[in-house]
């Protein structure tokens, strides 16, 4: 998918996220460092669903129908052209899908390279290529002709894209001039999740590049240092934590160190990321969540034999046109990391999927085809979420976003 991150793509140092999904609230922030610092940069963020490409795929690839993803509008190009990127804390290249190739007939909002003047394709023998050939998840490579540097993306669900490294002009809202920034030109996709569905989009809050002025008292836990040499499953690229523990209404799950931590093949890491929707957990903690949750439900949720997406298997019947089950009965679930957690509760625990069904919105990564605990945006609502890069840090605190919206002096 795009991907949007202001440390990964040098837009900016700054990220503040602060979405309000479903009614409810989240923030999330890049510490910047203590040199000038430009002023900081508003943006509106959406919510949307976003649909598959009616592309091949894998025959154990998950097709997540109800992908909602946060969203953000910038401008690309010369004269600018408008594009929706997809925030995504846990991609490394930021790309668009440009015009010209198989899969962007099907998408209206494709980037128009040849209608821009300041678009720069990026030769093969570039620093910039040969950077990018480094990097096991995105590697480039030269094309056949060894002029273009080509680039291919793969994700853990099994989508991926291909196309070409380029440099564009990006406008940061008000920003007095644009920034000539490198992406992924995408010509081709294999069932990623590309196009954005405009019909009723939500209004998902503020993203604000720049440092915040709202002082919050924050929990703040290590990100973890990636191991010293490469290992197959771990992700360098990704902001990762320790997680030391699960606990369901109050309750620590029994769970050994060695079920929460990444093993020698790097399997197992704990990454926050705006880029999924919801919370997947490993063999083990999911079965140990999955057993706990329906003890303590039990005679306040009618439990259902179905599973969503295939990766999220309990679920709940509920009367259609009811309201949501009472919330304050259900337990809520804290992620336990070293110094802070991340709590769920209410009507976070569960998500509609039709047709008076619920389901736990912690799913199975194992059945995902996932090797490590990935905390979604999803369960990042109501929480400001730092990401101080200066001192290798996260922080957490609970926020009314929408108050803290229009402090910051942006009303959507």
């Amino acid at each position: 998918m795009a991907s949007f991150s202001s440390s990964k793509a040098s837009l900016f140092n700054l990220l503040f996220l602060c979405s309000l999904l479903y009614q409810v609230v989240s923030v999330v922030c890049v510490r910047a460092p203590t040199t000038a610092e430009p002023k900081p940069l508003l943006f509106a963020l959406r919510a949307q669903k976003v649909a598959s490409l009616s592309l091949p795929r894998p025959p154990n690839k998950l097709r997540f129908r109800h992908n909602v993803s946060l969203t953000v509008t910038l401008s690309a190009g010369n004269p600018p052209q408008n594009v929706s990127m997809v925030l995504d804390t846990g991609s490394e290249l930021s790309w668009l899908l440009c015009s010209g190739g198989s899969s962007s007939s099907t998408n209206p909002l494709a980037f128009e390279p040849r209608s821009s003047t300041s678009f720069s394709p990026i030769p093969c023998s570039s620093p910039t290529c040969r950077a990018q050939a480094r990097d096991p998840r995105a590697p480039a490579a030269c094309d056949a002709g060894g002029r273009v540097c080509d680039v291919s993306v793969s994700y853990a669900d099994g989508s991926s894209s291909e196309g070409a490294l380029a440099s564009d002009l990006f406008r940061l809202g008000d920003a007095a001039a644009p920034l000539r920034t490198v992406f992924g030109c995408m010509s081709s996709a294999r069932d990623a999740a590309l196009l954005l569905l405009h019909l009723r989009p939500r209004r998902a809050g503020v993203l604000l590049l720049g440092r915040s002025p709202l002082p919050l008292p924050l929990n703040y836990t290590p990100l973890s240092r990636p191991p010293p040499l490469p290992l197959p499953y771990f992700d360098r690229a990704a902001y990762s934590v320790r997680l030391l523990g699960i606990r369901v209404g109050g309750a620590l799950l029994p769970l050994p160190a060695s079920a929460l931590a990444p093993d020698h093949t790097g399997a197992g890491q704990t990454m926050v990321d705006s880029g999924t929707q919801f919370t997947f957990l490993l063999g083990d903690a999911y079965a140990a969540l999955r057993a706990e949750f329906l003890r303590r439900t039990r005679g306040v949720l009618r439990p259902l034999d179905y599973a969503f997406e295939g990766a999220f298997d309990l679920c709940f019947r509920t009367p259609e046109g009811a309201a949501a089950p009472a919330t304050r009965r259900l337990p809520a679930v804290a992620l336990e990391l070293e110094g802070a957690e991340v709590a769920v509760e209410g009507e976070r625990l569960l998500y509609e999927v039709g047709n008076g069904v619920r389901c736990l919105t912690f799913g199975n990564a194992d059945l995902a085809g996932i090797s490590a605990f990935v905390i979604g945006h999803h369960h990042q609502q109501n929480l400001w979420v730092e990401y101080d890069l200066d001192n290798a840090r996260l922080g957490f605190a609970p926020v009314r976003c929408d108050l803290a919206t229009q402090r910051l002096g942006l009303l959507l």
